[in-house]
């Protein structure tokens, strides 16, 4: 039994960017899934199909993988949000930058994150930043949720930054570091 397109475009739906359900879409095509690959993630609503199953199958079938990040906009911060936010970014923040090779390639990753149990702390911080990337830690036993905003994207990471480094303190080394 053949699946038709428009049901295959069903099945991705929700899980990602566009650029995702077109990698789908135009791979079934090039890589030819297997009918019965095809009809195993229609059977199952985009709810329920893990990501990793669906990285699975295109790893299977030669599809190079890379995670989509959002893009968004980070707005000009005032003077005194740019002070709170240094104050939270040094307090409960972390600047994080890593490197990774692949194919022979150097690759360099700029990671900024605040964590707290403060849930509305955290809601605060995706308020002045403009980036809603706000997740739920599951907690240890006998440990509160771990709130987390978090954002990996490199322009939005360094905007952050330029804003917010004169008034870091403990963190201002790493952010300079970052910014070149």
């Amino acid at each position: 039994m053949e699946v038709p397109e428009r049901e295959m475009q069903s099945v991705v739906s929700g899980r990602g960017t566009q650029a995702w359900k077109e990698k789908i879409s135009t791979s079934r095509a090039k890589y030819r899934f297997s009918n019965d690959e095809l009809l195993a993630i229609y059977e199952r609503s985009p709810e329920q199909l893990p990501r990793a199953t669906l990285y699975r199958l295109l790893k299977k079938h030669g599809i190079p993988l890379h995670r989509p990040t959002k893009a968004y906009q980070i707005r000009e911060i005032s003077p005194i949000e740019c002070a709170w936010l240094a104050a939270a970014i040094d307090s409960e923040g972390c600047l994080r930058i890593s490197s990774a090779r692949k194919d022979g390639k150097s690759y360099s990753y700029k990671d900024l994150q605040v964590a707290n149990t403060n849930e509305l702390f955290i809601q605060n911080v995706a308020r002045v930043t403009g980036a809603p990337t706000i997740t739920k830690r599951k907690p240890r036993p006998g440990w509160k949720p771990v709130y987390v905003w978090q954002l990996r994207r490199h322009e939005s990471v360094l905007n952050i930054l330029r804003q917010v480094i004169p008034y870091l303190i403990i963190k201002k080394g790493t952010a300079e570091a970052m910014l070149q």
